[in-house]
């Protein structure tokens, strides 16, 4: 783990930048809203989702299947146990920002993890989106926990299950898994920023503009939005 500079501003200490970190905390909450997690940058990016939904939800919207998923689907007629075609299926559905395919995605994502019960991305996504288009917390804690243990050198599963407990309120838990993944990867922007909402709840504010700080050196724009508004 990289050692951290401590930044001692007094801005950061005085009534003026209590208010400012006050307002800053109930943005960034607000912020988050539908978009708890952020994509995993190293994972394979969703596909833009226009489509009906499954045939086997019998649902329409009007629109016709993008050519990606057309091609995942076409491709499982003929292998149809292929965990990473169901695993594209999956992420397709996910992708689509209504919600409306939630349960779609949720098919194939189990489909894969039921013939490879170590497809430690599936576990992590369908976590993901358990939490964020479900709002089922205890699944999506269970499955981030089954990635890291498949996979416990994998950052994101542990910044997803930190962003899910602070969530919840409960810090110290998300504190922790922010420290793990900035351990696995010291430039690991996110986690500097998300940590740092985490260091202003403890109400260690110095800490605050020091992981922004941090954050903004490795180029993650939220920090340093944040940092220019609350750490002058």
């Amino acid at each position: 783990m990289t050692k951290w500079v401590v930044i001692f501003l007094l801005l950061c200490q005085g009534s003026f930048a209590q208010q400012q970190l006050t307002a800053y905390s109930r943005a960034t909450n607000k912020e988050k809203g539908d978009n708890l997690f952020k994509q995993n940058n190293n994972a394979s990016q969703p596909v833009a989702l226009q489509t009906t939904a499954d045939t086997s939800t019998n649902q329409s919207n009007g629109f016709e299947e993008n050519l990606a998923l057309q091609d995942y689907k076409k491709a499982l007629v003929l292998n149809p146990h292929d965990t990473l075609l169901l695993y594209h299926v999956g992420h397709c559905y996910a992708a689509d920002t209504t919600y409306q395919f939630k349960d779609s995605a949720l098919k194939y994502y189990n489909k894969a993890i039921n013939y490879s019960k170590a497809f430690y991305e599936a576990y992590l996504d369908r976590g993901y989106l358990y939490a964020l288009q479900f709002g089922n917390n205890k699944k999506a804690h269970k499955d981030f926990e089954k990635s890291i243990e498949i996979k416990p050198e994998n950052r994101f599963s542990y910044l997803y299950n930190g962003m899910l407990y602070y969530n919840e309120k409960e810090y110290k838990k998300a504190m922790q898994l922010y420290n793990k993944a900035i351990e696995l990867n010291p430039d690991f922007g996110e986690a500097y920023y998300e940590r740092s909402r985490v260091w202003y709840e403890m109400g260690i504010n110095t800490m605050v503009c020091s992981d922004l700080d941090e954050a903004s050196r490795l180029g993650f724009a939220e920090a340093v939005e944040a940092k220019k508004a609350f750490c002058q």
